[in-house]
């Protein structure tokens, strides 16, 4: 089915209603505000009920909110399965990498000569499980070291993962990619079928197909309350 006869379901509970929209009009995204959840590894019942959310596949989903300056990201496959997460964000002439897997990984590429060329390869950081003051410690620094944090694989349930993501001052031009590694691996992206101009699960090639102008805007609401 191409992407624009695809119908999605955007749901802000918090508004207590249900949007139908085709995937083509879907390149700009308002986050609602919300309360900041716990990043344990586990969509906890009632903890996103206030977030925007996106169907990425019949049983996969994507949970979109902010609170006290992070956009704070959740996905949930309802299959057996490990969820591998992506995100790509644009700045200026600069693309992050914020990766999650079995630890976290930032990499970044620029824009050079209008090729996209790897400046920073991953370096791997926050790899132990659990909740330990060590390992809390660990999570927080690199909070404060990259400006974002997510969970690992197996913290939590493998089947989801959540994300914090410090807010810029403005929109942000962003694409966010999950692989879902069950019997088979499929790759999920928002916007949907958006190519993402790196092969999933191999290393990161030198130079990158980012298409950014295909990726969403993804602004932020303000609370009235």
């Amino acid at each position: 089915m191409k992407r624009g006869l695809m119908w999605v379901i955007l749901s802000t509970l918090l508004m207590g209603g249900v949007v139908w929209a085709k995937g083509e009009g879907l390149g700009r995204l308002a986050v609602p505000t919300g309360i900041a959840p716990i990043l344990d590894g586990v969509l906890s019942d009632g903890e996103w009920d206030d977030a925007l959310v996106l169907q990425l596949a019949d049983d996969t989903f994507l949970h979109a909110k902010h609170a006290d300056g992070f956009l704070y990201l959740g996905v949930k496959t309802d299959r057996s399965a490990e969820v591998v997460g992506n995100i790509y964000i644009l700045r200026d002439d600069a693309i992050d990498i914020l990766h999650a897997s079995y630890a976290l990984g930032p990499a970044s590429y620029r824009l050079v000569e209008g090729a996209w060329v790897l400046e920073s390869p991953f370096v791997w950081s926050c790899r132990t499980l659990g909740f330990s003051s060590s390992a809390v410690f660990e999570r927080q620094m690199f909070l404060e070291a990259n400006g974002w944090l997510a969970t690992v694989v197996k913290l939590g349930d493998t089947a989801h993962m959540e994300y914090q993501i410090a807010m810029d001052d403005g929109p942000m031009c962003m694409l966010f990619r999950f692989d879902v590694h069950a019997d088979t691996q499929d790759v999920f992206s928002w916007p949907l079928d958006t190519v993402v101009g790196i092969e999933p699960g191999q290393p990161l090639p030198q130079q990158a197909g980012f298409q950014p102008e295909t990726w969403c805007e993804v602004s932020f609401e303000v609370s009235n309350l």
